[in-house]
């Protein structure tokens, strides 16, 4: 489609040459280039994509003839999750391009770089994934010796890692593996990808999308050092010698580091076993047995886990299943897992309180993996705040049973009692949060929910100034703004600040509102203007006018001082 003759970028805008440029680098994508408030697709992307999703295919080249035209098609930038996940789900990856600088200071082409690749095995939202269910990416890598694999949930940071020897059984061995796992995505070594019948097993039996990685991404001076950097706990369980592991992992993370081009420090530590550890099944034992899903209609209803399942978080879920999915075979083992649950089942008053508590207990796993991974919103920090404020009461209502297990889980709690620094009464549902204040890195520093007492008023915002006073290295974090109005119970947003995320540069819309919006006194009301004059909220009586913000700094709350001092008094 591009010009036959000559140099085929010769003619192109310097806005199509900077997107072919971009598809140049991920040729297997569909790409999302960011233009304005809409995501563009151009030339086959846009036919693919409009074909999958329905869209309406265009084009902006009507002058020219029908065979020289630029079919394109695009989507809503702030609703394009729900098109990405019928993407994800059809197999396909999309490669989202965005603006890296803002447009309105930009001269010339806005310059705009490949910010991420979503996959069907590193998705991160939560409306892409199952709650009760992990999703799993995994590397293979084979050779003449062995056959290393390794597994991650990038949601939730967990990565498991085994290997065995090459030979009669090694195929049978590995299919067991990712039967018991059931990835969503394989990246494949070349050994590994030309491996008779594998990849037929993963596109046909389990549904996974695979990927031919090369032989690269798994070399073994290439692969150590990345995991000895990415993982601080469980390399010491690796057995010495066993190169086959280690390059299975190294390639994953190469995989992962291309992709996601973000902070992926959740991925902590690597769990490795041995293949005798747990019982193992083959697929067809597995769906007959109905452990997980129906034979029929593969769902969860009529299984096994489905009668066990009584659960109240989802991490608990997806323990339950990996448990069902992985039964033990040491008698240890199994004896401290029986022996917590015969402590909980005999001491009902222990019991029926965890239950109450834990029903109020957020998937921590996934919103820490949002948060360092940059995608958490206001709504992901007060609900990580939730669910981290009830580990006091669970370490406490754990302090009585006697079992080993429940004990060993106890002291893994931690209470948080420096990071965690929330006044006692301020947390309050989503509806009356005033306000968040929280670090980019969360788990590297302390953050704290702020929350006036009755209503949006002056003193949420005295006590931000005060803990910004108080930690002046407390970095700041751009993630929303917005202006608005409490009246009764209700929170009424307004103009583009309201709409959510404030892109790369907060600070930039944070000092808009403060410069281009106007709060007077009107005898016993507020009114709110803008610099034309025209006014957008006229309160009354005892409403209170207030800017609610997710994403501020010292010197900007300093201005908005500055600027409002009559309503901050």
């Amino acid at each position: 489609q591009r010009k036959k003759d000559g140099d085929p970028m010769a003619e192109m805008t310097p806005m199509m040459k900077q997107y072919l440029e971009m598809k140049d680098r991920n040729p297997d994508s569909i790409l999302f280039f960011r233009l304005g408030d809409f995501y563009e697709m151009f030339f086959d992307d846009a036919k693919l994509a409009s074909r999958e999703l329905d869209l309406t295919l265009t084009t902006r080249d009507r002058s020219k003839p029908p065979e020289e035209r630029t079919p394109m098609c695009g989507v809503p930038y702030h609703s394009c999750d729900s098109y990405i996940a019928r993407l994800i789900a059809k197999g396909y990856k999309v490669a989202i391009c965005e603006q890296t600088e803002d447009p309105a200071t930009a001269k010339g082409l806005v310059d705009r770089d490949i910010v991420r690749v979503i996959t069907p095995g590193t998705v991160m939202s939560a409306s892409m994934l199952e709650e009760g269910k992990n999703n799993f990416l995994c590397a293979v890598y084979a050779d003449s010796a062995a056959i290393g694999l390794c597994l991650c949930d990038l949601s939730t940071g967990e990565v498991f890692g085994t290997s065995f020897p090459t030979g009669e059984e090694a195929r049978s061995h590995l299919e067991n593996e990712l039967g018991r796992f059931h990835p969503t995505e394989a990246v494949l070594s070349d050994g590994a990808y030309h491996l008779d019948g594998l990849t037929d097993f993963l596109r046909d039996k389990l549904d996974c999308m695979c990927e031919n990685g090369g032989e690269g991404r798994f070399r073994y001076d290439a692969a150590l050092p990345l995991v000895q950097k990415q993982f601080q706990a469980g390399l010491d369980s690796i057995p010495v010698g066993d190169r086959a592991a280690v390059q299975a992992a190294g390639g994953l993370l190469t995989y992962l580091y291309e992709t996601q081009k973000t902070d992926l420090s959740h991925i902590a530590a690597y769990s490795y076993y041995t293949t005798g550890q747990f019982m193992e099944l083959d697929l067809t034992a597995r769906q007959t047995l109905e452990l997980t899903g129906t034979m029929r209609s593969k769902e969860k209803k009529g299984s096994l886990l489905w009668v066990l399942d009584r659960t109240k978080t989802a991490m608990g879920g997806r323990l339950l299943r990996g448990w069902i999915e992985r039964p033990l075979l040491s008698p240890v083992q199994i004896g401290r897992r029986q022996q917590a649950v015969s402590d909980l089942y005999e001491d009902i008053i222990t019991r029926e309180e965890l239950v109450m508590t834990l029903k109020e207990v957020t998937d921590l796993e996934r919103l820490i993996g949002r948060v360092v991974y940059g995608s958490a919103g206001g709504r992901d920090l007060v609900a990580l705040a939730n669910g981290l404020g009830k580990l006091p009461r669970i370490r406490e209502l754990l302090e009585g049973c006697s079992s080993a297990l429940l004990q060993s889980l106890r002291g893994e709690l931690d209470d948080l009692p420096e990071g965690y620094a929330v006044p006692a009464g301020r947390v309050k549902p989503w509806g009356t949060c005033h306000a968040v204040l929280a670090a980019r890195k969360v788990v590297d520093g302390p953050f704290a929910v702020i929350n006036s007492d009755d209503y949006y008023g002056p003193e949420a915002f005295r006590e931000i100034y005060q803990y910004l006073e108080s930690h002046p290295d407390q970095p700041g974090c751009y993630e929303y703004a917005m202006v608005g109005y409490r009246l009764g119970n209700t929170v009424t947003e307004h103009g583009h600040v309201a709409r959510g995320v404030c892109a790369e540069d907060g600070d930039h819309y944070l000092k808009e509102v403060v410069e281009h919006t106007h709060i007077e006194k009107d005898g016993d009301d507020a009114r709110c203007t803008e610099d034309d004059g025209q006014t957008w909220t006229h309160l009354s009586g005892d409403t209170i006018v207030s800017m609610n913000l997710w994403g501020f700094t010292k010197s900007f709350l300093t201005e908005a001082q500055a600027r409002f001092p009559a309503f901050l008094d």
